[in-house]
């Protein structure tokens, strides 16, 4: 951080961006290629994660339009199908994504956790100011505290508990340590499941 501090130009911010913006582009990491000093690779990488951040949004929204995960949808693929939710699209996402059936459920669910319970998390991540390390940590809490909700039978409020969830964490995802992040999701799905 203290040389990102030192980095005061705005040509040199301009410079780093362009860098990371080239590498997303191309493919190629300026390192190889160009003389690069630490400050500027730092804010490369700084916006770099926030492409990413940006991308992996992008990502989840594709993955629940791809697995026909749509909140409008879901009842009607469930009677056609007698597959769970999770299932629908799996094995067609799986080939596209190059993985297995069952981590492509996983990917769904995650992607229907962030975009349709998360919406500010997602927002934040689609801003790039939320990356996908932090966003799994808040996902996985939203499928705990689901799975709470099921069980206490408070099915009527779930909408209203992940939107307190939703913004519990949202407020502090950006600014928090991957760890202490961690620990304010474990904290909000207890306080949310002891309140339900």
């Amino acid at each position: 951080m203290a040389l990102i501090g030192r980095v005061k130009t705005s040509a040199t911010r301009a410079r780093a961006s362009r860098l990371a913006t080239v590498a997303v582009a191309t493919g190629d990491l300026p390192c190889g290629t160009q003389p690069v000093g630490p400050a500027d690779a730092l804010l490369a990488l700084q916006d770099l994660d926030r492409v990413l951040a940006w991308a992996e949004a992008a990502r989840a929204e594709l993955v629940v339009a791809a697995a026909g995960l749509q909140a409008e949808a879901l009842p009607e693929a469930r009677r056609i199908t007698g597959r769970s939710v999770e299932d629908v699209g799996a094995a067609e996402l799986a080939a596209v994504l190059g993985m297995s059936t069952n981590t492509a459920t996983c990917v769904a669910h995650d992607a229907r956790a962030l975009c349709q319970w998360l919406p500010t998390v997602y927002g934040f991540m689609a801003a790039g100011e939320v990356g996908r390390l932090k966003a799994r940590f808040i996902t996985a809490g939203a499928h705990e505290l689901d799975v709470l909700i099921d069980i206490s039978g408070e099915a009527a409020t779930h909408g209203q508990t992940m939107a307190r969830f939703d913004a519990m964490v949202a407020r502090v995802a950006a600014r928090q340590s991957p760890a202490r992040l961690r620990r304010t999701v474990r904290l909000a799905v207890n306080r949310l499941a002891s309140a339900g």
